[in-house]
């Protein structure tokens, strides 16, 4: 009788679950225990009828309960098959909709079902909650450009709520320089200990030290966390800088927010052995280095997909430069705490050979950094696409540590073909197709701060002219029509004293020939205007063509921009600003400057 009395007739059921709704708000994993017990034998169409028409619509939290519940006692599809329901017979809660779409994130069915999903239902006053969580679901869906113009979007119309988390999503996908500048912006009604640290620490990331200490020194004045939330800053900042097993011997306990909780699980988790810090000094903690011995004396700086991983194999064949360190050490651009680039099964198939060039550890401290170089060798190269995103006081931290003389190499492509190239190379971590995606977030993430950071090869330049002199700018046109030529110019800049050699021709790292569509090329040709007129006349060379070579493609595709890809266009959140720089095809290559307020060079909203 006992065993007939768990099997939970349906008659049954309603209070099963309200008890297990009860029990999981004190103790969730007591209540996903007793209830596996009790429904694992229960028919998925009772749970339904209960779902359906026993659980009044009016108390979306114990439906939102027991979706969660019967995930972690039963199975994904039957928790999602019970949200859909819910949803069909009226329900539009907030607390429903997240819960259906982390089930449906968990499935394996296609990942981006969840945010598509959230999309369907109208966005119109929803919480901060549901709009994160959508974000969120992007991202992990891999498709952080997408999270990115979304709350972006929103911010923009006003949602000051979510500026925070706006900040967070760049301090997740390490865009360090995004997220300092935007928390760098908050009212003093919107600074909090928490906002404080994110800033601190983003700073750590830049080797920006007077900021971190003034991070510090502002946390120690505030009340409650702010004195543990110090010590975490701290404690990161000694990691950074050579000591993570002190730092990891002196982490403060404690509850922290998710992002500083990761801070310190990293810290306690440290293993390198310990290292000494160098003392700051009123001069700052780079000042007094030593001997920059076998530090980096050629610095490959990007852009991205501008032929960097070329670059560097052409480089490593000759006999003077070290060979066994790998091509994107990122140790300036903050990767000290995590791999640069996490390992990817799908990516490693995609790139073949080129991604074994690849760091794929932490850079944890300067003396780690030193380490990775050979002492035998005269040309030491770090080549990080990142560095060519870091801002000034960065840049001026990279001079203070390897010196003023060492040899910078910008290169630089068309600005429509590399964005393109971007996102084809990003989308090899999921395995996307990019013309999966519709036209709109195609245009979402041409438009991401990232995306047009990397495009702006004038403010790059000028900014590291301000710290250095040897400075060559590398066109990837040079590189498809003259490889050997290029090679050679490159070689005399370096200082080489015999050449590298003539197999240079053959392509590195190329994502798949995906032909850029018509609208997509009419979109970023009007967006970049600015980019050409800056271009011809700063950089000139291969950079004269740009334009014009784009404006025949164009001119042999035919045809105006489709309805329908305008009305897309409205929906990402540079999109009113990208159809103002397009006007109309005829009128394209005209100046833009008059529209260039909405769009900063570095890619950021402004949010006046």
């Amino acid at each position: 009788m006992a065993e007939a009395s768990d099997r939970a007739p349906c008659g049954d059921l309603s209070a099963l679950l309200h008890h297990a709704c009860a029990l999981a708000a004190t103790d969730f994993a007591a209540a996903v225990a007793w209830l596996q017990a009790k429904v694992a034998t229960t028919l998925p169409a009772e749970v339904m009828t209960f779902v359906g028409k026993r659980l009044s619509i009016a108390d979306p939290g114990a439906i939102a309960c027991t979706i969660y519940l019967l995930a972690q006692a039963h199975s994904a599809d039957l928790a999602a098959a019970a949200g859909w329901h819910a949803l069909e017979l009226g329900c539009d809660d907030d607390q429903v909709i997240i819960a259906l779409a982390d089930v449906l994130q968990v499935q394996t069915s296609p990942r981006q079902t969840a945010p598509v999903m959230m999309r369907q239902r109208s966005l119109e006053h929803r919480s901060a909650a549901f709009l994160i969580k959508l974000a969120d679901h992007y991202r992990t869906s891999g498709q952080g450009f997408l999270a990115e113009d979304f709350l972006r979007g929103l911010v923009r119309r006003g949602r000051n709520d979510l500026v925070l988390r706006l900040a967070e999503h760049w301090f997740e996908s390490q865009d360090w320089r995004s997220a300092r500048e935007l928390l760098r912006r908050l009212a003093l009604d919107q600074m909090t200990p928490y906002t404080v640290y994110l800033t601190g620490r983003c700073s750590v990331s830049l080797l920006l030290e007077d900021e971190v200490v003034e991070a510090v020194e502002i946390l120690l004045t505030l009340p409650d966390v702010g004195r543990s939330y110090a010590a975490l800053l701290q404690c990161v900042w000694a990691w950074r800088v050579g000591d993570p097993a002190a730092a990891a011997r002196s982490c403060p306990d404690g509850e922290f927010p998710p992002l500083m909780t990761r801070d310190a699980a990293a810290l306690r988790a440290a293993t390198v052995a310990p290292l000494t810090i160098p003392p700051r000094t009123s001069a700052g903690v780079w000042r007094d280095i030593g001997a920059r011995g076998n530090l980096p004396n050629i610095l490959g700086i990007g852009m991205q997909r501008t032929a960097t991983t070329w670059l560097w194999k052409q480089l490593r064949k000759h006999p003077d430069v070290q060979a066994r360190t790998f091509k994107e050490l990122a140790f300036f651009s903050g990767h000290f705490d995590s791999p640069n680039r996490p390992g990817s099964d799908l990516r490693d198939a995609v790139l073949g050979e080129a991604g074994d060039l690849y760091w794929q550890g932490p850079t944890r401290s300067l003396q780690h950094y030193r380490g990775l170089f050979e002492d035998t060798k005269r040309f030491r190269v770090d080549n990080s696409p990142d560095y060519a995103e870091l801002p000034a006081e960065a840049v001026a931290r990279v001079r203070d540590i390897l010196g003023p003389d060492v040899k910078i190499i910008l290169s630089v492509r068309d600005p429509v073909d590399r964005s393109w190239s971007n996102l084809k190379y990003d989308l090899t971590y999921t395995g996307e197709h990019p013309l999966n995606f519709s036209f709109a977030q195609r245009t979402a993430a041409f438009c991401s701060a990232a995306t047009l950071r990397r495009c702006d090869y004038v403010s790059v330049l000028e900014t590291w002219r301000r710290f250095f002199t040897n400075i060559k700018v590398l066109f990837v046109d040079d590189i498809i029509a003259r490889p050997g030529d290029t090679l050679a110019d490159l070689s005399r800049f370096v200082g080489f004293d015999s050449s590298i050699g003539d197999d240079c021709a053959a392509p590195v790292n190329i994502t798949d020939s995906i032909d850029l569509p018509r609208d997509d090329r009419m979109f970023l040709f009007g967006l970049h205007q600015h980019t050409y007129d800056a271009a011809e006349a700063v950089l000139g060379g291969p950079a004269l063509g740009w334009r014009s070579r784009q404006r025949a493609l164009l001119d042999a595709a035919a045809g105006q921009m489709s309805d329908k890809s305008r009305a897309d266009l409205r929906t990402t959140s540079n999109g009113d600003n990208a159809l103002a720089y397009m006007g109309d095809l005829r009128d394209a290559s005209r100046k833009t400057s008059d529209h260039s307020h909405s769009i900063v060079p570095g890619g950021l909203l402004v949010m006046s």
